[in-house]
């Protein structure tokens, strides 16, 4: 009983500070912690204050009009074409993507090799040596440019974040110098390896 009667009028003060009015202090307008609903119903309803608003059921296609028109009311945040391509933004793209070009086919290799006494392949050294020489000299040097530079360039920029992870070549002019040159050494690099 005796918790029943400090409840109550806890119930009732918590009650009149989500719903008492807005006090001005200092000419601003502050709430406390609870209050932020109302001032918000406030600000949004023109209606009583003590109205509360009315639920009415709606069927599951109902539901999905109602959010397919408000997802085509909402405004559209602006996608990358609105932004000037820069270097260090497109080489750190590039850079993701010839990671995913280099490690995917050593794990698809990898688990190739692991089944191939059981399918019965010959995946060993010399005949993937013998497979490759047999390939014309364009096929070969295309592989080898595929490969080459994802390679190469993930080398490269690698190297070009460890020295900005030294605190060193992070002016906006140094940024864009070394994104240029790192792309100039890849392409110099993958040519390289091509006819190597």
């Amino acid at each position: 009983m005796a918790s029943r009667s400090i409840g109550r009028p806890l119930q009732q003060g918590l009650y009149n500070a989500c719903n008492g009015p807005l006090r001005l202090r200092a000419g601003l307008r502050t709430a406390s912690f609870f209050a932020a609903p109302v001032l918000l119903q406030h600000r949004l309803s023109t209606t009583d204050s003590q109205s509360k608003p009315k639920l009415q059921s709606i069927t599951a296609a109902q539901n999905d009009k109602l959010l397919a028109s408000q997802r085509r009311s909402r405004p559209v945040s602006p996608h990358l074409s609105i932004y000037q391509p820069q270097i260090h933004w497109v080489s750190g793209g590039i850079m993701r993507n010839c990671a995913i070009i280099l490690t995917a086919p050593i794990y698809i290799f990898g688990a190739a090799y692991l089944v191939s006494p059981l399918m019965g392949w010959h995946l060993d050294t010399a005949s993937l040596v013998e497979w490759f020489g047999s390939l014309s000299v364009g096929t070969r040097l295309a592989i080898k440019g595929f490969f080459g530079f994802p390679f190469v360039f993930h080398i490269v920029h690698g190297l070009k974040h460890l020295v900005w992870d030294t605190g060193a070549m992070l002016t906006n002019r140094q940024v864009w110098l070394s994104g240029w040159i790192g792309m100039g050494i890849s392409v110099i690099g993958t040519v390289g390896l091509m006819f190597w």
